[in-house]
């Protein structure tokens, strides 16, 4: 796909365009979030390339193969544990203030219970399953993370409200503390099911923090109705869904490894797509700290809310296309400098892998327009398309090219989720970020000074 220079023009007017509708304290706060969550990301991406490469290279393909295979499998759950309740916290804690203690509240109970039941059920499945039989107990200590997912509302309110502090610094304290442990683990020659507990560890004790940091301050009573914990599920059983595919196309290709090749052949491929994992931090950050910003325009001005995310997603698509491409020239050194020659195999994949990122990017600013356009059935057949495309080839790549193979599915499954449902089910979408960039009106608003802009509001 190509970038147009007169799209790329515009990028840098997203921050002009929120400064006309919400003055320079809106701009500010945007700023400031921004800044917050690029520090926590690059800290965490430098962690992640020495700590989390030293315990790839300790733990070796097979060993971090078999804990990636679980991880994947208890991963699957999480999207049911969270009930999709995430975007509907986020959006309505702004919209309906009154609500909050009710709405909050009810999702911790309805998180309890899926969470201990989902929790239950992997146990299960792991006494069933063949693959997962004898690593029972790692399936027990990875499958705890599926009970701290009522906590991690708390870091929902701290986003929705704009103090993005709070969750940075429990994020921060809980990465620290875990580096330190993981390095100790490998000086001590810890064996696996030790760095298991760490990785569910770490969920824990973030969650802990952002509670301690809704108790000093109580913002409202947390008063759990069946009422509204009903009405919540009805709206939210669409992302449920949703999420569950996106984790089925994003963690499908660990698990169809693992039963197809071996669990070295997972380890490979994991080395490889951690890397660009890592780096989805950057339109994660993005989208969480222009939430409140997209949520505000689309009450207030809803020409300038399309045009600030048309801006949004085609930044996305440019930055994530120059990103691709690096890593892809630079994938020999970065493996063999991070893993040394026993992840070798992983060369090819991140080669391939690389692409992807531009797809997730992409999908990730699109995110933004399906939440405050409330448009969740369509977010859930995206996500069927993209999961079934990713297992239908892996089905027939796998087989062909091995851990290779995985990664050509993946690319073509984003593909398929970001722009090929779009051409399906959203043509509005595709307008926004390939027509409106180019209109007349966008030219004309985007050359009005800030004064006129409230003017023109005023008028």
């Amino acid at each position: 796909m190509v970038v147009k220079l007169p799209q790329l023009a515009h990028v840098a007017a997203v921050g002009r365009l929120a400064q006309q509708q919400f003055g320079k304290r809106s701009s500010r706060l945007v700023a400031g979030n921004f800044m917050l969550l690029l520090l926590e990301k690059f800290v965490r991406f430098g962690l992640s390339f020495v700590v989390g490469a030293w315990v790839l290279r300790y733990l070796g393909p097979t060993r971090s193969g078999s804990i990636t295979y679980v991880a994947a499998t208890v991963a699957i759950m999480l999207p049911l544990a969270r009930l999709g309740l995430d975007p509907l916290l986020l959006r309505d804690s702004n919209q309906k203030p009154e609500q909050r203690g009710t709405m909050f509240g009810s999702a911790i109970a309805l998180r309890a219970i899926a969470g201990i039941v989902l929790f239950a059920i992997s146990l299960g499945i792991s006494a069933v399953d063949g693959n997962l039989e004898s690593n029972a107990l790692l399936v027990a200590i990875l499958s705890l993370v599926l009970i701290s997912q009522p906590y991690e509302v708390f870091e929902l309110w701290f986003q929705a409200s704009g103090q993005v502090r709070k969750p940075v610094t429990a994020r921060l304290t809980a990465l620290f503390i875990l580096a330190g442990l993981r390095v100790a683990s490998i000086l001590s020659g810890a064996g696996i099911l030790v760095f298991a507990f760490l990785q569910t560890l770490e969920s824990w004790i973030t969650s802990a923090i952002n509670y301690a940091f809704y108790r000093s301050s109580r913002p409202f009573p947390l008063t759990p109705r069946a009422k509204t914990g009903l009405a919540m599920l009805q709206e939210g059983w669409p992302y449920m869904l949703s999420g569950l595919m996106i984790i089925v196309y994003m963690r499908i290709d660990q698990i169809m490894l693992g039963n197809m090749i071996d669990k070295r052949a997972v380890g490979i491929f994991y080395a490889a797509t951690s890397l660009l994992e890592a780096a989805y931090f950057i339109p994660t950050m993005l989208n969480v700290a222009l939430v409140p910003t997209f949520m505000q325009a689309a009450a207030k001005d809803p020409f300038r809310y399309r045009a600030m995310m048309s801006l949004h997603i085609n930044f996305a698509l440019f930055y994530s296309m120059i990103a691709a491409v690096a890593l892809h020239f630079l994938a020999p050194y970065i493996i063999l400098f991070l893993y040394h020659e026993r992840f070798a195999d992983s060369i090819p994949v991140l080669q391939v892998y690389a692409f992807a990122y531009v797809f997730v990017c992409v999908g990730l600013a699109q995110s933004n327009w399906f939440v405050v356009e409330r448009k969740g059935r369509i977010t859930l057949l995206k996500s069927c398309i993209g999961a079934a495309v990713n297992i239908l080839l892996n089905l027939w790549l796998i087989p062909r090219y091995g851990v290779v193979g995985a990664a050509y599915s993946t690319i073509a499954a984003q593909f398929a989720a970001t722009y090929g449902s779009a051409i399906l089910f959203n043509r509005q979408l595709l307008h926004i970020q390939f027509v409106l960039p180019f209109s007349t009106e966008m030219r004309q608003r985007l050359r009005q000074s800030p004064g006129q802009g409230a003017a023109d509001d005023a008028i």
